[in-house]
């Protein structure tokens, strides 16, 4: 993970986009470290209680331009930075947040990683 913010609204070159809570906007670096191309699965994030928060599909859109990763698929050795857009629940400050992504690959390991504020 090279960085993690809230935000309020999202814009593009065409569309805008604003939560129902607030946006946590999570930029992370992945490598195919295996020996065929994968394709790249949005990780989960996690609150402080262990819920589970899918990637917003309509944030996509809007950074489809800026750093696309949803149903690319990744060469061996290839490294992309991607970023993921989740709508969580607004009053947050990202305190006890948590990325969960999978290793890429079917049998692949599972890693959490904590957001720092």
């Amino acid at each position: 993970m090279t960085d993690a913010f809230l935000t309020d609204a999202l814009t593009g070159d065409t569309f805008s986009a604003r939560p129902s809570g607030i946006f946590l906007v999570v930029e992370a670096r992945v490598t195919n470290g295996g020996d065929q191309a994968e394709s790249l699965v949005s990780p989960k994030t996690l609150d402080a209680d262990g819920r589970e928060y899918e990637v917003s599909g309509e944030a996509d859109v809007i950074l489809a331009n800026d750093r696309p990763c949803v149903f690319e698929r990744l060469n061996p050795g290839a490294t992309k930075t991607c970023r993921f857009v989740y709508d969580i629940p607004a009053g947050n400050d990202g305190s006890g947040w948590s990325l969960q992504a999978d290793e890429l690959g079917i049998f692949g390991e599972t890693a959490t990683i904590a957001l720092q504020k």
